[in-house]
Protein backbone atom coordinates (compact mmCIF):
# COMPACT_ATOMS: atom_id res chain seq x y z
CA UNK A 1 0.00 0.00 0.00
CA UNK A 2 2.89 2.35 0.78
CA UNK A 3 4.34 1.74 -2.70
CA UNK A 4 1.04 2.66 -4.37
CA UNK A 5 0.83 5.93 -2.44
CA UNK A 6 4.48 6.69 -3.19
CA UNK A 7 3.96 5.90 -6.88
CA UNK A 8 0.84 8.13 -6.96
CA UNK A 9 2.79 11.00 -5.39
CA UNK A 10 5.63 10.69 -7.96
CA UNK A 11 3.10 10.47 -10.82
CA UNK A 12 1.24 13.50 -9.50
CA UNK A 13 4.48 15.49 -9.18
CA UNK A 14 5.49 14.62 -12.77
CA UNK A 15 2.02 15.46 -14.08
CA UNK A 16 2.09 18.83 -12.33
CA UNK A 17 5.59 19.64 -13.70
CA UNK A 18 4.55 18.70 -17.22
CA UNK A 19 1.39 20.80 -16.94
CA UNK A 20 3.44 23.76 -15.71
CA UNK A 21 6.01 23.51 -18.55
CA UNK A 22 4.12 22.37 -21.63
CA UNK A 23 2.57 25.09 -23.73
CA UNK A 24 4.74 27.90 -22.30
CA UNK A 25 6.68 30.07 -24.72
CA UNK A 26 10.38 30.36 -23.94
CA UNK A 27 11.57 32.47 -26.89
CA UNK A 28 13.41 29.58 -28.54
CA UNK A 29 10.55 28.51 -30.80
CA UNK A 30 11.13 28.11 -34.54
CA UNK A 31 9.06 30.33 -36.81
CA UNK A 32 6.01 28.71 -38.38
CA UNK A 33 6.25 27.99 -42.11
CA UNK A 34 4.48 30.37 -44.46
CA UNK A 35 1.09 29.29 -45.79
CA UNK A 36 1.18 27.83 -49.29
CA UNK A 37 -0.51 30.86 -50.83
CA UNK A 38 2.33 33.14 -49.63
CA UNK A 39 5.18 31.01 -51.01
CA UNK A 40 6.67 32.23 -54.26
CA UNK A 41 7.65 29.63 -56.80
CA UNK A 42 9.83 30.60 -59.73
CA UNK A 43 8.82 28.62 -62.80
CA UNK A 44 11.15 28.03 -65.74
CA UNK A 45 10.35 30.14 -68.79
CA UNK A 46 7.63 28.72 -70.97
CA UNK A 47 8.86 27.08 -74.13
CA UNK A 48 6.96 27.09 -77.40
CA UNK A 49 5.21 23.85 -78.22
CA UNK A 50 5.85 23.90 -81.95
CA UNK A 51 9.65 24.34 -81.88
CA UNK A 52 11.82 21.78 -83.57
CA UNK A 53 14.33 20.12 -81.25
CA UNK A 54 17.88 21.11 -82.02
CA UNK A 55 19.96 18.54 -83.84
CA UNK A 56 22.98 17.35 -81.92
CA UNK A 57 26.05 15.60 -83.15
CA UNK A 58 25.92 11.87 -82.69
CA UNK A 59 27.49 10.67 -79.47
CA UNK A 60 30.64 8.60 -79.70
CA UNK A 61 29.70 5.13 -78.53
CA UNK A 62 31.95 3.55 -75.96
CA UNK A 63 30.28 0.15 -76.37
CA UNK A 64 31.19 -1.96 -79.38
CA UNK A 65 28.31 -3.09 -81.58
CA UNK A 66 28.70 -6.79 -80.75
CA UNK A 67 28.96 -6.06 -77.04
CA UNK A 68 25.88 -3.83 -77.19
CA UNK A 69 23.73 -6.74 -78.37
CA UNK A 70 24.97 -8.93 -75.53
CA UNK A 71 24.57 -6.14 -73.00
CA UNK A 72 20.98 -5.52 -74.07
CA UNK A 73 20.24 -9.26 -73.73
CA UNK A 74 21.64 -9.31 -70.18
CA UNK A 75 19.82 -6.16 -69.18
CA UNK A 76 16.48 -7.24 -70.61
CA UNK A 77 16.44 -10.13 -68.13
CA UNK A 78 15.80 -7.77 -65.18
CA UNK A 79 12.92 -5.28 -65.40
CA UNK A 80 13.60 -3.61 -62.02
CA UNK A 81 12.90 -0.08 -63.21
CA UNK A 82 9.86 -1.16 -65.22
CA UNK A 83 6.73 -0.17 -63.30
CA UNK A 84 4.35 -1.67 -65.85
CA UNK A 85 4.51 -5.05 -64.12
CA UNK A 86 2.59 -3.44 -61.23
CA UNK A 87 -0.12 -1.84 -63.39
CA UNK A 88 -2.04 -4.95 -64.55
CA UNK A 89 -1.94 -3.96 -68.20
CA UNK A 90 -2.78 -0.28 -67.64
CA UNK A 91 -0.46 1.96 -69.66
CA UNK A 92 -0.75 5.64 -70.44
CA UNK A 93 1.57 8.66 -70.66
CA UNK A 94 1.98 8.76 -66.87
CA UNK A 95 3.06 5.10 -66.79
CA UNK A 96 5.43 5.78 -69.71
CA UNK A 97 7.05 8.72 -67.91
CA UNK A 98 7.43 6.73 -64.67
CA UNK A 99 9.44 4.04 -66.44
CA UNK A 100 12.98 5.24 -67.33
CA UNK A 101 13.73 2.25 -69.59
CA UNK A 102 10.78 3.33 -71.74
CA UNK A 103 11.12 7.12 -71.94
CA UNK A 104 14.86 7.76 -71.60
CA UNK A 105 15.97 6.09 -74.88
CA UNK A 106 13.30 8.09 -76.75
CA UNK A 107 14.03 11.39 -75.01
CA UNK A 108 15.30 13.89 -77.57
CA UNK A 109 13.95 17.19 -76.28
CA UNK A 110 16.94 19.37 -75.42
CA UNK A 111 14.89 21.27 -72.81
CA UNK A 112 14.57 18.10 -70.71
CA UNK A 113 17.99 16.70 -71.56
CA UNK A 114 19.70 19.93 -70.48
CA UNK A 115 18.06 19.56 -67.09
CA UNK A 116 19.26 15.96 -66.79
CA UNK A 117 22.75 17.05 -67.87
CA UNK A 118 22.84 19.82 -65.25
CA UNK A 119 23.22 17.14 -62.56
CA UNK A 120 25.75 14.44 -61.82
CA UNK A 121 23.86 11.15 -61.38
CA UNK A 122 25.42 8.57 -59.06
CA UNK A 123 24.17 5.00 -59.51
CA UNK A 124 25.22 2.45 -56.89
CA UNK A 125 24.60 -1.28 -56.82
CA UNK A 126 26.15 -4.40 -55.35
CA UNK A 127 27.87 -7.20 -57.22
CA UNK A 128 25.16 -9.67 -56.09
CA UNK A 129 22.28 -7.15 -56.17
CA UNK A 130 19.16 -8.38 -57.99
CA UNK A 131 18.82 -4.86 -59.45
CA UNK A 132 22.36 -4.72 -60.80
CA UNK A 133 21.38 -5.38 -64.46
CA UNK A 134 18.70 -2.67 -64.31
CA UNK A 135 21.13 -0.22 -62.69
CA UNK A 136 23.67 -0.96 -65.41
CA UNK A 137 20.94 -0.42 -68.02
CA UNK A 138 20.15 2.97 -66.46
CA UNK A 139 23.85 3.88 -66.63
CA UNK A 140 23.97 2.81 -70.27
CA UNK A 141 20.88 4.91 -71.08
CA UNK A 142 22.37 7.97 -69.34
CA UNK A 143 25.63 7.49 -71.26
CA UNK A 144 23.74 7.27 -74.55
CA UNK A 145 22.21 10.68 -73.81
CA UNK A 146 25.54 12.22 -72.64
CA UNK A 147 24.17 12.70 -69.13
CA UNK A 148 26.96 12.98 -66.52
CA UNK A 149 26.84 9.94 -64.26
CA UNK A 150 28.94 7.36 -62.48
CA UNK A 151 28.17 3.72 -61.78
CA UNK A 152 29.59 2.16 -58.62
CA UNK A 153 29.38 -1.62 -58.17
CA UNK A 154 30.20 -2.66 -54.61
CA UNK A 155 32.04 -5.94 -54.11
CA UNK A 156 32.34 -8.41 -51.22
CA UNK A 157 29.04 -10.10 -52.11
CA UNK A 158 27.10 -6.88 -51.66
CA UNK A 159 23.41 -7.59 -52.28
CA UNK A 160 19.97 -5.95 -52.31
CA UNK A 161 19.24 -5.31 -48.60
CA UNK A 162 19.06 -2.56 -45.99
CA UNK A 163 22.44 -3.19 -44.35
CA UNK A 164 24.12 -2.65 -47.73
CA UNK A 165 22.05 0.46 -48.50
CA UNK A 166 23.01 1.99 -45.14
CA UNK A 167 26.70 1.55 -45.98
CA UNK A 168 26.17 3.03 -49.44
CA UNK A 169 24.18 5.97 -48.10
CA UNK A 170 26.94 6.74 -45.60
CA UNK A 171 29.42 7.01 -48.51
CA UNK A 172 27.35 8.84 -51.13
CA UNK A 173 24.87 11.02 -49.25
CA UNK A 174 25.96 14.24 -47.55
Amino acid sequence: MVYVVLFAMVAGFLAFRLYAVLGKRTGHEQPLPKPADERVVTLPPARPVDTVPEVRESVVRTIETGAETGLRAVISGDPSFDVTRFLDGYYDQDAYLLCPPHFLPNLGDSWFLDRYRANKWVLVTGEADICRPATEQAAWALAAKSVPHSLHVWGNGSHHDWPEWRKMAAVYLP
